[in-house]
């Protein structure tokens, strides 16, 4: 049955030169305009982390006053001050160590979005092997049923069977060249889905690799808690929450601090020219450089920065509680993953061990039997109507433990052989 031609099929699968997971990932972080989209917010935080480090800027202020405007004399005073504010109390530390926490926590975030899309990526990706799949099955019942009408209708023009027979198996035909098309139409929808999410040009020619999921792939015996630790150390968005808990605790102590009074150090220059008319010499000219320095401070007696460092203490306990719940939803999430992932196996290992082989084994019976005169065709249309019916079921197990492993991924946040990886380093075993 697998060794039929599959011409239809092959347009969509090349196992040698098609495209594999692995081969669209590489290029995916520079190309795809999701993940550039989600980097950005990456770009977003190194600048808030640059503004962070910034010395405040010095003040420079200057103030003319004559009286030439009003009463037509020729006084003036000028004055040029130059203030330098001056952050006590480690301010500017405290702030960067904030900007620097909260970008490491951004960074941990924008992987896991990104890890999230590469995940449906994947499971588009799987969904359209699977489909292939499907119209392999297909494309095989089809070929296997048109020679079956070759060899009815050479009986039929011999005398050795029915007109019934002949057009019950005419109907199978085309009934199944109906079920090919559109097997062939779900394969094309499910590329151009996975195409759209890769950002390809959906015009463009896209084969596939056929690599599905081993069931051998995982050791025999997993003990699920050590996937559960794998995944709580690997997860971004559990790294994030940790990283957040210390962004908080430092956003109390940078309020702490700018609570404190900053120093303004300052620097004033004055030019002052006065004239006297009315003097027993004539007018009088008198001009005066004065060179003055000072200190500023505000008084922290009404604002000590006392509801926001409340606020802050606030979300510092909500970071914590919302840790504690990210950690219980991730080991929630992993043995539901996990679960679905050992059934789905041991379903796919009953269909290949069992169910497929005797399937295929009456099939071949039945159809030598039938070719050698010794069965009617119905027996034989119900068989093969059974194995249809038995691939179908196989390939919807086949799908579930494809996505079960891709659930997995995402939960855990690694891929599956850094999971079997992390696995043998605890000592389990194949």
């Amino acid at each position: 049955f697998n060794n039929l031609p599959t011409p239809v099929y092959q347009q969509f699968i090349d196992n040698k030169n098609g495209l594999s997971f692995d081969s669209m990932v590489i290029n995916l972080y520079q190309t795809n305009g999701n993940i550039l989209l989600n980097n950005q917010d990456i770009a977003v935080g190194q600048g808030r982390l640059l503004q962070s480090g910034l010395w405040l800027n010095p003040n420079l202020e200057t103030e003319i006053g004559t009286n030439a405007i009003i009463d037509r004399g020729n006084d003036y005073d000028v004055n040029l001050t130059y203030t330098h504010p001056i952050e006590l109390f480690g301010k500017p530390g405290k702030r960067y160590k904030l900007a620097e926490l909260q970008l490491e926590a951004l960074k941990n975030e924008v992987n896991f979005r990104n890890q999230q899309y590469i995940s449906e990526i994947k499971s588009q990706y799987i969904n359209t092997l699977i489909e292939a799949e499907s119209l392999k099955i297909a494309e095989q019942l089809l070929t296997l049923n048109t020679r079956l009408l070759k060899l009815t209708e050479a009986r039929y023009t011999n005398g050795d069977t029915s007109k019934f027979d002949t057009n019950l198996i005419r109907i199978e035909v085309n009934r199944l060249k109906g079920q090919q098309l559109l097997a062939e139409n779900r394969v094309r929808s499910s590329l151009i889905k996975l195409k759209n999410l890769l950002g390809l040009d959906i015009n463009n020619e896209l084969k596939l690799s056929s690599k599905l999921f081993s069931t051998s792939l995982l050791p025999e015996k997993i003990n699920l808690k050590n996937i559960q630790d794998i995944a709580v150390k690997n997860r971004f968005d559990f790294k994030a929450s940790v990283i957040i808990e210390e962004v908080s605790q430092a956003r109390i102590t940078e309020l702490e601090a700018e609570a404190n009074p900053n120093i303004n150090v300052f620097g004033k220059y004055s030019r002052q020219k006065s004239t006297f008319d009315n003097t027993s010499v004539g007018n009088i000219t008198d001009t005066d450089n004065t060179l003055t320095a000072g200190v500023s401070f505000d008084l922290p007696i009404f604002n000590r920065n006392q509801g926001n460092i409340m606020e802050a203490k606030a979300l510092y306990k909500q970071s914590q509680i919302r840790k504690e719940l990210l950690e219980q939803e991730i080991k929630r999430d992993v043995t539901l993953a996990f679960n679905n992932m050992i059934l789905a196996r041991q379903a796919v290992l009953l269909f290949e061990n069992q169910i497929l082989k005797y399937a295929n084994e009456n099939l071949w019976i039945t159809r030598q039997t039938y070719e050698l005169g010794e069965q009617a065709l119905i027996f034989l249309m119900i068989e093969q109507t059974r194995m249809a019916d038995i691939q179908k079921e196989f390939i919807n197990v086949l799908r579930e433990y494809n996505f079960s492993i891709v659930d997995l991924e995402k939960v855990v946040s690694i891929s599956i052989n850094t999971i079997i990886s992390e696995l043998n380093l605890k000592g389990e075993k194949k």
